[in-house]
Order: C-alpha cells, then structure tokens, then sequence
C-alpha cells in the first residue's frame, strides 16, 4: 500500500506538470486540468494515509471516503475529476476558463488538505473539517 510518503512526492510530481505544460506557448490546458487533478487525487490519498493508515482502491471507492471522510473537499473534488474526464474523454471545449475554474477548486482542496501544526497539542497533521485529528481543537 503506498504510503504518505509516496503520495506527497506524486502529488508534487503532478502539480510541477502542471507548471511545465503551462510554460509551454500554447499552454495545453486540457493536460494542465488532468495534472491537477491527479495533483489533488493524491493530496487526498496522503490525507488518508497519515489519518487513517488506509488507501483507497479506484476512483469509486476514493469518490466513497471522501464524501464519509472529507465532505469539505467532496464538491471541489467532484468538480475537478469531472473536468479532467472532460478533458480526457469527451469532446467538449477546454480552454482557458475551463482552466481558471480546476485551479481554483485545486487550490480549494490543497488548502483543506495541507498539513499544520496543532496550537493545542502541538502535533502536525491534515486537516479535517477544521478540526485536529488528534486531539480535535479547533484550526
């Protein structure tokens, strides 16, 4: 089962695609959408990593433990996933707008899943509906 560890290295992997695919002139947003999602894919992964010690088996069973587990990520998740499937396997326009948009609920995810340090009890870790998974204080 790959660990936090793992996840952390791939989610940064996807993110510097990302930044790579826009330096290049025209851009390519519909790999840039597919980067961040598989970004974010991985943000939640390492939050159920270091949280929980368990690992999702596919996209359904991931769609599952986030609605359960990280219902503040689920729309912007959900969102996102549908825009890289757009992206990936229908005809559909993906420009620039479509873009700003995935970025945005990248950004909104990253910022619910990033780890900090505790003022209560001093431990690090993610982020779950505002609240320390230790010891439940309020971020």
């Amino acid at each position: 089962m790959p660990g936090e560890a793992f996840h952390a290295r791939k989610r940064q992997h996807d993110f510097d695609a990302s930044r790579l695919i826009q330096s290049a002139s025209n851009g390519f947003p519909d790999w840039q959408i597919i980067t961040l999602f598989y970004s974010a894919l991985h943000y939640v992964d390492c939050y159920f990593a270091k949280a929980y010690s368990k690992h999702p088996y596919g996209h359904s069973n991931r769609k599952d433990e986030i609605m359960l587990f990280l219902p503040s990520v689920e729309r912007a998740y959900r969102i996102l996933r549908a825009l890289s499937d757009d992206a990936r396997y229908h005809d559909v326009h993906i420009g620039q707008q479509e873009l700003n948009k995935a970025t945005d609920y990248y950004d909104q995810i990253k910022r619910k899943l990033t780890a900090v340090t505790c003022s209560k009890c001093g431990e690090e870790n993610l982020i779950n509906e505002g609240k320390c998974n230790v010891c439940k204080a309020v971020l």
